[in-house]
């Protein structure tokens, strides 16, 4: 009895053999599983984190910080101008300055993955 690639693949998926794949979730299975855990409709829920990342895009537009305790720090910082190189070329090239968005994650949150 000769099993196919395939076959093989999937039951190694079930018994969870080898390496553990990251799983990707999209804003749409977090607003269904935020929408499960608190009562309120997906729609609702859409419209919740919708609002939430808009006014964490706003701010840091603004380049203002957003502190959420025992989660992290949501703020942005300037990036120096630069030379690098184009890596196909090989041509050099100035980078601009420029701001860009960082996190950076609370103590509890960094202990809480680590221990996963």
């Amino acid at each position: 009895m000769t099993k196919t690639k395939q076959e093989l693949t999937e039951l190694f998926k079930l018994l969870n053999v080898g390496q553990r794949k990251k799983i990707t979730k999209t804003k749409q299975e977090l607003v269904r599983e935020v929408a499960k855990n608190t009562g309120f409709t997906q729609r609702e829920t859409s419209i919740i984190i919708n609002s939430f990342l808009d006014a964490v895009s706003e701010t840091l537009s603004s380049n203002n910080r957003i502190e959420l305790r025992r989660f992290g720090v949501f703020a942005t910082k300037r990036r120096n101008s630069k030379q690098a190189r184009n890596p196909k070329t090989g041509e050099i090239i100035n980078l601009p300055q420029r701001t860009v968005p960082v996190f950076k994650a609370s103590k509890i949150l960094k202990e809480k993955v680590k221990r996963k």
